[in-house]
């Protein structure tokens, strides 16, 4: 046994105050909850067994958890709850795992167009995008995923201000839905068009944006200058980092390119898929080329197609940038512990 995947969901509509009794309650935590911890029980010695032996292996295990987890979406407010506290169950779970080498991904996406979301208007995420995206995790060694746009918008708001969240992206994701659903109406009963206008124009709920930081040139020539480039690792962290200076490629950006996604020709530029998909072109300049080529001259890490491996030839993620992260802001000359990697953007 290599891979244990976690699909078990119970999963019914509605807030707290809109039905009596904890029934759906019980079977939504009996479900995705106690059926996470019941299965970790039975199976978790076996996966750890399974690397026992110090043979090289992909043991690992998947857990399909909701996008919900992250703040509590009040249409979904039992359902959101339990899927909280099976997101803190699945962190416990990676804590015990990690001494024996399994890896334990979390996947976050939206509503899934499945038995339990069938009267939930679009968009939804096919079941086939979802399996996609935990194959694509496994082999690239991400940790947490957020596949389809609904989860997507959901993290970057939740990442801004999580209370905002709470009080105003109830409010728009229900609009977003009652848009996507009104659209599909237009087609199908152009007799209510004037109607469906009225409806599509409804304005969200607008709220106040975080102020974008940034760094000053001596901070960001103090950054440039602490890793050690006699080391494979300071010369992947220092090209890293001058990357992201003179593209201002967001740290998912950074981490998700590959190799084959830098053309040094004539134009050089980097190519990557950022938010909403949408996929941009940022030119290079000379000194991120020069660095770029050096960096792509090396072996790649046991054959990694990523651009930025870690040392054992997986993706580097979010989490292991910000733990080498402080050790870029020692220097007297920077000033740039003050900022977190996820809140600010390395731009010159």
């Amino acid at each position: 046994m290599d891979i244990i995947v976690n699909t078990a969901e119970a999963h019914r509509t509605y807030g707290i105050s809109a039905r009596r009794g904890t029934d759906v309650a019980k079977l939504e935590m009996d479900v995705n909850y106690f059926g996470l911890l019941r299965l970790a029980q039975e199976f978790g010695p076996a996966l750890r067994a399974r690397s026992a032996d110090g043979e090289t292996h992909a043991a690992a295990w998947v857990n399909v958890l909701s996008v919900y987890a992250l703040s509590n979406f009040p249409p979904h407010g039992t359902f959101s709850a339990s899927k909280a506290a099976a997101l803190s169950l699945a962190q416990c779970l990676r804590a015990e795992m990690r001494p024996a080498g399994i890896r334990v991904i979390n996947a976050f996406p939206g509503p899934v167009d499945d038995e339990w979301n069938q009267n939930l208007p679009p968009p939804k995420l096919a079941p086939a995008a979802l399996a996609s995206s935990l194959v694509k995790a496994l082999k690239e060694g991400i940790e947490d995923v957020y596949p389809g746009d609904v989860a997507q918008e959901w993290l970057e708001r939740w990442r801004d201000n999580p209370k905002v969240l709470e009080r105003e992206l109830a409010r728009n994701l229900r609009l977003t839905a009652i848009r996507s659903f009104f659209r599909f109406v237009s087609f199908e009963e152009p007799a209510h068009s004037a109607l469906i206008q009225r409806v599509l124009a409804i304005p969200s709920k607008r709220h106040d944006k975080r102020e974008v930081h940034f760094l000053t040139h001596l901070e960001i020539e103090a950054i440039l200058a602490a890793p050690d480039r006699m080391t494979w690792l300071g010369r992947r962290d220092h090209t890293l980092l001058l990357l992201a200076v003179q593209t201002g490629l967001r740290l998912s950006e950074l981490i998700g390119l590959d190799r084959d996604a830098i053309h040094l020709d004539a134009g050089a530029h980097v190519r990557c898929v950022g938010k909403g998909r949408k996929e941009r072109c940022t030119p290079l300049t000379r000194n991120a080329r020069i660095a770029l080529q050096a960096w792509l001259n090396e072996p790649a890490r046991r054959g990694s197609s990523a651009l930025f491996p870690n040392l054992h030839g997986g993706r580097l993620s979010a989490i292991a940038f910000k733990l080498f992260w402080p050790s870029m802001c020692k220097s007297p000359a920077s000033d740039a512990q003050r900022w977190r990697p996820s809140g600010s953007r390395l731009t010159s």
